[in-house]
């Protein structure tokens, strides 16, 4: 622990949990990401790409595919997450108590069924200094079959990215 409420997993600093923010974070030169509480954690900042999600909890990726670090990579897949669970899923609030405290849980109460309700994403990427050198962004359905193209904006030397709503992959080029 750094005394500041992080946890270094590696010493390189590559991947940290951030117990205060609730989040973990991973930052390396050909993949990023963040999983947590996204909404309450706000923009957040890593080496090549920055995250701002309005899901309460979920999971962020960046990673580049044709083996450069993503500062120069030609083709980058995000992937997203957000949360999901069975139709009629419910747990009840329980007290917990953990290493001389005590705290809020959950139980669950219900499991649910079929079909899964699946939260929308609501998120947008930076390619940060990627102003230009995007060509296009291609959505991925489930099966990993091509979507019509979405397109982000350049924002001075970055480039913006809203994430389609109903959409777990996106590639850019």
């Amino acid at each position: 622990s750094n005394g500041d409420g992080t946890f270094h997993i590696i010493s390189t600093g590559e991947l940290v949990t951030d117990w205060h923010r609730g989040l973990l974070t991973l930052d390396t030169p050909r993949s990023q990401g963040a999983t947590g509480f996204l909404r309450a954690a706000g923009r957040i900042e890593l080496g090549d790409v920055a995250f701002e999600s309005h899901n309460p909890f979920g999971a962020l990726l960046a990673i580049a595919l044709d083996d450069r670090p993503l500062a120069q990579s030609q083709k980058i897949l995000f992937q997203v997450g957000a949360i999901d669970r069975p139709t009629g899923f419910s747990t009840t609030p329980v007290k917990l108590a953990w290493n001389h405290g005590e705290y809020t849980g959950h139980r669950i109460v219900a499991t649910g069924r079929l079909p899964w309700q699946v939260e929308r994403i609501r998120c947008a990427v930076t390619l940060k200094q990627a102003a230009g050198r995007v060509v296009s962004a291609t959505p991925l359905d489930a099966d990993l079959r091509p979507q019509p193209p979405i397109i982000g904006a350049d924002a001075g030397a970055d480039y913006v990215l809203p994430l389609p709503a109903e959409s777990l992959y996106v590639v850019v080029a």
